[in-house]
């Protein structure tokens, strides 16, 4: 099985390519602005919002399965180019669905939790999405694309952190930062979600395909916890200072788009469909932290690529 990773320099992509290598998958990746390529292989170039470039790019790949994980995803900056945002997340992934459908490719399309209001909580897939942003639309907008245009696909709604490839920083790896540096870390008590490490979502993700699933699937922890508790979790696994910690509420930092606060998803489909238990918070900052300990990390890093360097 011939797996393609759209946006193998992100924060996902690059840990499923990593990951999913040193287990003996056939994967190739594409990045668009930051040059990637893993021990056994190099990546190949690709802008999605290049209807014939992303033809081209999957129809010489022949992939068996298509990951899509690249997107504009910095919500602020989507609510102040709306246009840019539609044209990456929305058109581009229609022409990732069409090139999967012409060349007969099952697609996973990653979306975000973000697609629902947050009223509720709790979402289950059967739950009617709401967006209140323009980064929700937009990957709501590729979700629907997804659906008309593929015959094959899964999507996946999720939130994520982990260890980047690419000098930039996960809600983890920012907490993690300021624990480091002794700064004042303010985290939500009022936003509540259900975070999934990237490499376990690597997992379950190798599991839907090896078990052939289908349709719409959330995946995250099998318990919701607020922005506060998660860093509050992290500074005792680290041994950091938990004064550093400083509760606050959404409606008191000014944000340019707006935040729903209660994202959480139900994942009991998940489990029943994939047949093994979602982990919980703890144990997927455990594992965060054992990766750091065993070089994971800095194994990850080494991969990003001198820009000055083509990559073909």
């Amino acid at each position: 099985m011939r797996v393609l990773v759209i946006g193998a320099a992100g924060l996902l992509g690059s840990n499923l390519c990593f990951q999913w290598e040193e287990e003996g998958l056939d994967v190739v990746g594409s990045y668009h602005s930051h040059p990637i390529s893993f021990p056994r292989k190099t990546s190949v170039s690709l802008d999605i919002a290049n209807s014939m470039e992303v033809f081209r790019v999957i129809k010489n790949i022949s992939p068996d399965v298509i990951v899509h994980c690249a997107a504009l995803a910095n919500v602020d900056a989507c609510e102040q180019n709306p246009n840019e945002a539609m044209r990456i997340n929305s058109e581009g992934t229609t022409y990732i669905a069409q090139a999967a459908e012409n060349n007969r490719a099952m697609l996973v399309y990653i979306s975000t939790d973000s697609v629902f209001d947050g009223y509720t909580g709790l979402y289950r897939e059967e739950d009617k999405p709401d967006p209140r942003n323009v980064y929700a639309k937009s990957k709501l907008q590729g979700e629907r694309a997804v659906q008309h245009c593929c015959s094959d696909f899964l999507i996946i709604r999720t939130a994520l952190y982990g260890w980047n490839a690419q000098d930039k920083q996960s809600l983890s790896e920012w907490i993690l930062d300021r624990l480091n540096l002794d700064e004042e870390i303010p985290a939500f008590s009022d936003i509540f979600f259900t975070p999934i490490l990237v490499n376990d979502l690597a997992d379950l993700l190798k599991r839907a395909l090896q078990k052939e699933i289908r349709g719409t699937l959330h995946l995250g922890s099998r318990d919701v916890c607020s922005k506060l508790d998660f860093a509050k979790e992290l500074c005792a696994l680290f041994g950091g200072n938990e004064k550093l910690i400083s509760p606050c509420n959404i409606r008191d930092i000014p944000l340019i788009a707006p935040r729903p606060s209660n994202l959480s998803l139900n994942t009991l489909k998940a489990s029943q469909d994939l047949d093994c238990a979602m982990p919980s918070v703890q144990e997927g900052l455990r594992h965060w932290k054992s990766l750091w300990d065993n070089g994971y990390a800095e194994r990850l890093r080494s991969c990003v690529a001198d820009p000055t360097v083509s990559i073909v």
